[in-house]
């Protein structure tokens, strides 16, 4: 993003953001460990979460705000999910307090029976993702959440993820068909980390990639996105974008469908 601004100003070049289709950089939330076995707790987070303040300080607006498991650009996307989970602390408030979880001993930290709300969030170096933690962290301690952040080498945070030894986690993953939801949100996916096991779930998933029907395909797209969102698997963040510095001369460059390789057919240069 700091190069991007660099360019931006400078009348030689433009930048020319490319969309990656796939899915959304997004924090998936460990559905069966305490206190995240609570759908409230985990939609107050949701709710707590302020992803334009993210995109703007950390990526500078070079990206769009994320807003739910598929990039926007992604066949299959259901713009439904952009009407769920606005920044809203108060309903996010509202939510811990009828999940049992108040300030009881005035420490600043939500507890419940004893037991301090906190949350271990797992980071890797890469993707600005530590960046994105503290604001995160930040976020959620005006509600009183207390977060324990560590950035880990991606083998470990694959180890612990695998275990199911986190409460949050982030990742992305691009690929231009919407069957890359099934890699992550299917029961048995290895990579499933919101640990989800929802048999209405895998059947959508299942009959979507079993059917040639586009229309058919974009409705159980749908369904699966608005389960996911629904039961607060994740915490959407940004849709990736490829930032491409682009000499003012070179005139109608395009890219392939997954974002990553220059249709040199049409270009030509303006001298």
């Amino acid at each position: 993003p700091q190069d991007a601004a660099r360019l931006r100003d400078d009348p030689e070049y433009h930048i020319q953001p490319v969309p990656i289709p796939g899915v959304s950089l997004m924090v998936f939330m460990n559905s069966t460990r305490p206190p995240l076995d609570q759908v409230e707790v985990r939609q107050a987070l949701l709710y707590a979460t302020d992803r334009p303040s993210i995109v703007s300080t950390v990526f500078r607006n070079t990206s769009p705000v994320a807003y739910g498991p598929l990039a926007a650009v992604t066949f299959g996307y259901e713009p439904a999910v952009e009407q769920t989970y606005p920044y809203d602390p108060e309903q996010a408030a509202a939510l811990l307090d009828s999940a049992g979880w108040q300030d009881s001993d005035g420490d600043g930290i939500r507890d419940r029976e004893g037991q301090p709300l906190k949350l271990d969030l797992v980071l890797m170096s890469w993707g600005y993702m530590p960046e994105v933690g503290q604001l995160l962290a930040a976020q959620w301690r005006t509600l009183g959440i207390e977060v324990e952040s560590r950035v880990v080498s991606y083998p470990e945070a694959l180890d612990l993820a695998g275990k199911g030894q986190h409460h949050l986690i982030p990742f992305n993953s691009s690929g231009s068909d919407p069957d890359i939801l099934r890699n992550f949100f299917h029961s048995e996916a290895g990579t499933n980390w919101s640990l989800v096991a929802n048999e209405e779930l895998d059947r959508w998933l299942e009959a979507a990639v079993r059917t040639n029907d586009r229309e058919e395909r974009v409705a159980l797209y749908s369904q699966v996105q608005m389960r996911i969102m629904d039961q607060a698997l994740v915490i959407p963040i940004r849709d990736y974008v490829n930032l491409n510095g682009v000499s003012a001369e070179v005139k109608d460059l395009r890219f392939d469908t997954q974002g990553w390789f220059p249709w040199l057919i049409d270009v030509s240069l303006n001298r």
